[in-house]
């Protein structure tokens, strides 16, 4: 899969799910949740927004249903965490899996008020205590 300026490409660690992701990201956001922290396992994750049906996968990766209108993907061969879903349609893909990661900028920061104290950015992008979405049930 190549990236071009209609597509988005990545991958699992160990390459066994790889995705596409067609057209432009209808949001970009860096959460910093207690669950994206515990299904990153870093201080808070940015993924960017697709409609489900704009993603593409070689493989189908295995869900871990949160039972709250939410599942995240994973690859079961090495663990990496790779989008989630959420009720509606809404497909969010974990940038660090894009093949291209400068290729996408995120727009603001959510659930900043579950953020650790010794992770700080200085990017200047707004933030948000909680979401500015309707689409989370965290």
């Amino acid at each position: 899969m190549v990236n071009n300026e209609h597509s988005r490409t990545g991958s699992c660690l160990c390459g066994a799910i790889r995705y596409e992701a067609k057209g432009e990201p209808s949001d970009v956001a860096v959460c910093h949740c207690t669950r994206c922290q515990r299904w990153s396992g870093s201080a808070f994750m940015p993924g960017a927004g697709f409609t489900e049906d704009t993603v593409t996968w070689n493989i189908e990766p295995s869900f871990f249903d949160m039972n709250e209108g939410c599942k995240r993907a994973f690859c079961p061969k090495c663990g990496s965490s790779l989008a989630f879903y959420y009720s509606g349609g809404q497909l969010w893909i974990n940038l660090g899996t894009l093949d291209d990661v400068e290729g996408i900028k995120p727009k603001y920061h959510i659930y900043t008020e579950s953020g650790v104290s010794w992770s700080q950015t200085n990017d200047n992008l707004p933030r948000y205590a909680q979401t500015t979405a309707d689409w989370s049930n965290d």
